[in-house]
């Protein structure tokens, strides 16, 4: 899969419309958690848990290094994703990136009623 293809077409319209603005994000990892069904869903939830933060460590780092504020990143566990606020250059940056499984735009949709 090409970085391209990893990035929401509606965001790349975004992208194109606004290259300098700060876009909101959500990225899902391409490793999903999954834990084993049990009657401690306590237990299964620190499991998914862990399992998120390990596979999107990495990806919380490189958004540090590219200027990106821990306070403005928020993590989803079951999902495995996260939100942030990114330019069009780190959208792309995260886009490369083998762990990375798609990048969509998260802001507000016009829809026609």
């Amino acid at each position: 899969m090409t970085f391209h293809s990893k990035i929401d077409p509606s965001l790349v319209d975004q992208m194109e419309r606004e290259t300098a603005a700060k876009l909101p994000v959500m990225i899902e990892m391409h490793d999903q958690t999954e834990a084993p069904m049990t009657i401690d869903r306590n237990a299964e939830m620190e499991d998914l848990s862990r399992q998120a933060e390990a596979s999107r460590k990495g990806i919380i780092e490189q958004l540090h290094q590219l200027g990106v504020p821990e306070d403005t990143i928020e993590t989803f566990t079951i999902v495995n994703a996260l939100a942030a606020t990114l330019t069009s250059d780190q959208v792309r940056a995260m886009a490369h990136r083998d762990d990375v499984k798609f990048i969509r735009y998260n802001g507000q949709a016009n829809v026609a009623l």
